[in-house]
Formats: structure tokens, sequence, C-alpha cells
């Protein structure tokens, strides 16, 4: 298989992150996230999805694999939304590539959108058994993973296996992953609900982040929101 696998990491370069993330998506300061009791960083509350909280982990969504995948543009398409939900509000990115000299890079049409992200160069179907993994996921100080990806039932079915063994939480976004054939994501989706990840789709996801309707951040995401009904 060539080389080992690498990871490639340049972060975002926006300082206070969480901080960031909280004000964008609240309205709200600091002292505000103090007062209700709560880390801006490591808040979580069950079945909820907390900006400050997560980090969006984007799987194998790659040039050479992707024209395999059934209902690829729609996969692409709500990636794209949630990798600018992400940009915006201050959430990190974090890309996976299985055997890039093989299947190729991350699709151009997600990459151009988080240029600066870390991608992390993989040759087991688990990324958290690649050796330098655990350490780029533990950069974002974030404890839960939004994942999108390909293909279901294997690199993004096993890689959500990793993260939850790690002690991360898994928020599986059932409308942005893809495998060939749709009974092996139907099954993927249901085998990861019964291990604990939680399931939901990308307005979900993006929703939960904004937190509320009055705010800049809201503004700018909406037209994208708007067009994944067309989708």
């Amino acid at each position: 298989m060539g080389a080992p696998p690498n990871i490639r990491i340049a972060w975002h370069g926006i300082g206070g992150r969480s901080l960031h993330c909280w004000e964008r998506a609240t309205g709200a300061s600091l002292e505000k996230a103090e007062r209700l009791g709560g880390d801006p960083v490591t808040e979580q509350d069950n079945g909820r999805i907390r900006c400050a909280a997560s980090m969006l982990v984007v799987v194998d969504i790659q040039a050479r694999l992707a024209p395999a995948i059934s209902g690829i543009d729609g996969v692409i398409a709500r990636t794209s939304a949630l990798i600018e939900g992400a940009r915006g509000l201050a959430v990190p990115v974090v890309f996976t590539e299985q055997y890039p000299s093989g299947l190729g890079p991350t699709a151009p049409a997600l990459r151009s959108l988080a240029p600066e992200a870390p991608v992390i160069e993989k040759i087991h179907f688990d990324v958290m058994a690649e050796p330098h993994a655990p350490a780029a996921f533990a950069a974002t100080g974030r404890q839960t993973a939004v994942v999108t990806g390909t293909e279901a039932h294997v690199c993004v079915m096993q890689s959500c296996h990793g993260l939850m063994d790690a002690g991360y939480r898994v928020a599986l976004v059932v409308d942005a992953i893809g495998s060939r054939r749709e009974v092996d994501r139907q099954a993927a989706i249901a085998a990861l609900t019964r291990r604990g990840a939680l399931t939901v789709t990308t307005e979900m996801v993006l929703f939960q982040w904004l937190e509320r309707g009055d705010t800049d951040a809201f503004r700018a995401l909406l037209p994208t929101i708007r067009d994944l009904s067309t989708v």
C-alpha cells in the first residue's frame, strides 16, 4: 500500500473558536454562558447538538469513489451546507481520505469550502485506528462528532464505532451519508442507532447549531438552508 498514511493539519486560524461559536449562534456573551451554568465547549444535552461542542467529520467523499455512490449529488450538497454552517459558526471541520493515491482526494466541491481544514489520510476503514488520528480529533477540543460521508456501511460506520469507543458522542447525518447500495446504507444507520449514535438530518444539525433566528449567522446561512429543499 506504499508509505504509511499521514495527517495534514492546518487549523482555520480562528482564535477562540468556542467563544465565537457561542456568540454567533446565540448572540450571547461568554458571561451569559457561565451564568447558564455551562461550558460552551463541552456543554451537551441528551438528543441535542450544541455548536460549541461539535466538530464536523467528513468521511471519504473522494473524487474516484463518489461516482459509484447512490445519491452522491445530494450527499455532496448537504455536506457542503454543513461545511458552510461549520465555517460560519467556527465549528472545526476534519476530512478523512481512504487510500487517496488510489481513490483520489476529497471532492473539490467540498475541499474548496474548507481548504485549511485537516485531512487524515488512512488505510484502516476506522479512522481512529490510524496512529495520528486520535490526536487530531482531540486537538479540536470538541466531544460531539457530526459525521457525513461514504461509504455508510464501511468507513463511515467503522469510524463512528471508533469515535464512540474513544468516548466521542456521534451524530450521524443520515441524509448526508451514502453507499453504493441503499440496503447497505440503511443497515449502517440501524447498526449505529443500536450502538447509541444520534441520527439526525442536515437541517436538524444546522438549526441546532444556530439556536435562534435573529442573528447574523442565521441570516447568512438562510439561503443555503432554503436551497436544501431542492436537493
